[in-house]
């Protein structure tokens, strides 16, 4: 063979052998992406799988979680001033601040309560136990009511949840609403654990928001509890809550387990 001719079948032969190589890359590569595809729709479809059983138990879970109620009424007016003395016997709530002017420092320490009413409905026919915090008893508008509650079938709890500040606290209160914080505070709270282990555990925040005071007109560095919990146009002080209050619900396929459903 000549040496021409053994060139020429070498070159041949290394075009062959890389032709070859290619192609066994792109079948590879082509098999590699068919078995991905097939890995992330085999993986889409348990999501879905894994969702739809996730929805069917939350379905459950709601069906069988009693129904319950949790309504906050509007402000009562006009504000409070509750006994400045902490631990002592409680006293009977003055209504209302007289409408003259409150300066700082002499009144900074002056506390100003608003409230709002409570209730809370038991519509299913099961006895439920729920703790409840910051509530106060209806009647006599100061003493705490104990947590756990027991509430029968189709019976309602009426209370008070209340938010209390000083003058100087208020005043703050107003100062960052000037600038643009008018967050709401959450004053009290009702939970309800559902006591089935793969159950529900609810939760309801009681929030007032705004502020009872603004400065007075008439008097440099005074203020006064405002005519009503409705705003004037253009004025930072109002003071108000929802009538409907959000319940959160976390799901649980076990609470021993602390098996939360997140999805």
């Amino acid at each position: 063979m000549s040496a021409d001719l053994a060139a020429s079948v070498a070159a041949v032969a290394a075009v062959a052998a890389a032709l070859l190589v290619a192609w066994q890359s792109w079948e590879t590569r082509r098999a590699a992406d068919a078995s991905s595809r097939g890995l992330k729709t085999a993986n889409d479809a348990l999501v879905v799988a894994l969702r739809q059983a996730d929805e069917a138990v939350r379905a459950r879970i709601d069906a069988a979680t009693p129904s319950i109620g949790v309504f906050l009424d509007e402000v009562d007016w006009p504000p409070l001033e509750p006994s400045a003395f902490a631990g002592g016997s409680p006293n009977q709530l003055r209504r209302g601040l007289a409408p003259e002017s409150l300066f700082l420092p002499r009144d900074r320490g002056r506390l100003i309560m608003v409230r709002a009413g409570v209730r809370i409905v038991n519509d299913s026919h099961r006895h439920v136990r729920m703790n409840v915090f910051g509530l106060i008893e209806k009647d006599d508008g100061v003493t705490p009511i104990p947590s756990p509650v027991l509430l029968g079938p189709g019976r309602t709890i009426e209370a008070w949840c209340a938010c209390t500040h000083t003058l100087a606290e208020w005043i703050d209160v107003y100062q960052r609403r000037e600038l643009g914080d008018a967050a709401d505070e959450v004053v009290a709270a009702v939970h309800y654990n559902d006591p089935a282990d793969t159950g529900a555990s609810d939760r309801w925040d009681l929030a007032i928001g705004g502020v009872p005071i603004a400065p007075t007109a008439e008097t440099q560095g005074g203020w006064q509890i405002i005519p009503g919990p409705e705003p004037a146009p253009g004025a930072v002080a109002a003071i108000g809550t929802g009538d409907v209050v959000l319940r959160h619900r976390r799901y649980y396929l076990s609470k021993s387990r602390g098996e939360e459903i997140t999805t």
